[in-house]
């Protein structure tokens, strides 16, 4: 698979799915988004997640939105969004990343926990 990470540059109905499945409040994720930088994951033009990054106190970035295409999880493709976070705390001097999970994010916990905090 020949994935590719890049900015989100428009918000579409397939994205809101994604972010939907992570965070089941339109109105939360619509208020985020306004302040957030955006990531999908793509493959061939067929989007396969997506990370969204809200920073929050200074030198802080926080993963507000994580999320994989159901079809295609169990590939690698929710580690590679968090090491792409994670490459960005260099890219932009930011001392720290955080994640605060919602009820229905034992998934990304696992994956968040496994990948940056180990």
């Amino acid at each position: 698979m020949n994935l590719s990470i890049r900015p989100l540059n428009k918000l579409t109905h397939q994205h809101y799915e994604l972010l939907l499945d992570a965070d089941p409040s339109e109105g939360v994720i619509n208020n985020y988004m306004q302040r957030a930088v955006s990531f999908e994951a793509v493959n061939n033009n067929e989007l396969l997640g997506i990370v969204v990054l809200l920073p929050t106190r200074p030198e802080t970035l926080e993963i507000v939105n994580i999320s994989v295409t159901a079809t295609k999880r169990n590939n690698g493709i929710g580690r590679q969004l968090l090491t792409f976070a994670e490459n960005m705390l260099e890219k932009t001097n930011t001392l720290g990343l955080k994640s605060e999970l919602g009820p229905l994010a034992l998934v990304n916990f696992i994956c968040i926990k496994n990948v940056v905090f180990e």
